[in-house]
């Protein structure tokens, strides 16, 4: 089942759901606080959450808010 998914997604599960949650982080942070997506996400560690969407991003959640303020 698991080598399955990967050829048809292309990632393994858990990047697949990962990168969806950091799709989802990027859109909730037009309009609420870095640490109202990470725990609404599930994070319960926002500095696990900086990272993993810094990874995802190239930018941390404050400096991707930051940017599109601009």
């Amino acid at each position: 089942m698991r080598q399955l998914f990967q050829q048809v997604f292309g990632a393994s599960l858990y990047n697949y759901f990962q990168a969806a949650r950091m799709e989802e982080a990027k859109r909730q942070l037009a309009y609420l606080s870095v640490s109202e997506v990470g725990y609404k996400l599930g994070f319960t560690n926002l500095s696990h959450f900086a990272r993993l969407f810094a990874k995802h991003h190239g930018l941390t959640p404050k400096k991707y808010q930051a940017m599109r303020s601009c």
